[in-house]
């Protein structure tokens, strides 16, 4: 959605599921020359940027699930069709509870915790490593917010 002063709106999704007592997360590629990212959908007008990450998850990634808290935001400017686009991110941190077959991507990956070592190995896009970044930095709260659950 572009709002009032031309902001692109974009929310994201940092999915994440518990597979074999080892906690697990999603990231996708959309086209096949661009690098592993976050999941991440293009807010409509009307919508809120909660509303948009969790249809993207089930339109897209065919899954029922629940928005913990936002991750993290940040701005930027994208090129369309040869015009300079401000954008806003915002991104969630959501919990698979359900999922069928991922269909809405080109490729698609469940990477673990030990995150670090598996991204030395893709080619990824700056949001992921960002965010990679924000995991790190803040994984000890996080693990406290899902020990209580």
């Amino acid at each position: 959605m572009v709002t009032k002063n031309n902001i692109l709106t974009i929310s994201g999704a940092i999915v994440f599921k518990d597979y074999r007592a080892r906690r697990k997360f999603l990231v996708v590629k959309v086209k096949d020359e661009e690098g592993w990212e976050f999941p991440k959908v293009t807010v409509r007008r009307g919508e809120s940027s909660v509303r948009a990450a969790i249809r993207m998850t089930g339109e897209q990634a065919g899954m029922n699930a629940r928005v913990l808290e936002e991750a993290g935001r940040f701005s930027g400017t994208a090129q369309i069709n040869g015009k300079s686009i401000p954008q806003k991110h915002l991104y969630y941190i959501m919990l698979q509870k359900s999922g069928g077959e991922i269909m809405g991507f080109e490729k698609f990956l469940w990477l673990y915790r030990s995150v670090s070592y598996q991204i030395q190995n893709l080619t990824c896009s700056s949001s992921l490593l960002l965010f990679y970044l924000f995991l790190c930095k803040f994984w000890r709260v996080l693990l406290q917010h899902f020990q209580k659950m």
